[in-house]
């Protein structure tokens, strides 16, 4: 099916929730993002001059009006944002974007215990019922570290099953900091097999150093054990 937006409609709706359906706005966010470069549009929700000159020349190509521009491009930071932190719709609803990075420090965790933000705490740590809120609770009450749990994890969503691999991985990091090796050794197992290419980001020895930033460096020595073992079967 062809969507158009006449011109005539183009000049009417001044904002995209003023749109009549869904597949008009689908039509203006893929238009407007085809022209979206991230570079260009830093400052834009504070108004800087490039961003809202970069605002003018996509207007221009698009013949869409620059606050329908601005309200896409702003929309679609937020959605690159909301997955790089790995945030469901019910957590984002929780706290704003951002403060996710704060919350997941060891300071952010102890203010939040102190503070006793459990909810909060629980969303940003942990994201689309990684574990369970009744886990949580439970880890909370017999104070366990959750930021040992949580450091060096990648929340960001890339893959197929990542998802899934990204649960039973968490899940095998509490059992690990209730010190279940066994049971969290099943748990690592199964995240791996879900989505291999997620842990592909470990070095292929287990002797090669390791650069300052890689995420592996915090992850435990038997995840990084068992993916060696599996990519050296797939190799076979």
């Amino acid at each position: 099916m062809k969507i158009a937006i006449s011109q005539d409609t183009k000049n009417n709706f001044e904002s995209i929730y003023d749109l009549d359906n869904p597949a008009q706005f689908l039509f203006v966010f893929e238009k407007v993002i085809s022209f979206y470069k991230k570079k260009n549009f830093a400052g834009l929700s504070e108004g800087s001059e490039r961003a809202n000159k970069s605002v003018e020349n996509i207007a221009e190509k698009t013949g869409l009006g620059p606050n329908m521009v601005t309200e896409t491009i702003l929309l679609h930071e937020k959605a690159m944002r909301q997955n790089m932190f790995g945030l469901g719709l019910e957590d984002i609803n929780i706290f704003a974007i951002d403060e996710v990075v704060k919350i997941r420090t060891e300071e952010g965790i102890e203010d939040a215990l102190k503070k006793r933000n459990y909810k909060k705490l629980y969303h940003a740590l942990f994201p689309r019922e990684l574990i369970s809120r009744e886990i949580f609770d439970q880890s909370v009450e017999e104070n366990i570290d959750l930021y040992s749990v949580i450091k060096g994890f990648k929340y960001s969503l890339e893959y197929n099953n990542e998802n899934v691999s990204q649960k039973f991985e968490m899940e095998g990091r509490m059992l690990l900091a209730y010190g279940m090796l066994q049971e969290s050794l099943e748990y690592f197992d199964k995240a791996i097999d879900e989505c291999l290419i997620r842990f592909q980001n470990y070095h292929c020895d287990l002797q090669a150093e390791s650069s300052a930033g890689s995420f592996e460096n915090d992850l435990p020595d038997i995840v990084k054990q068992i993916y060696f073992l599996k990519l050296q079967q797939k190799r076979k």
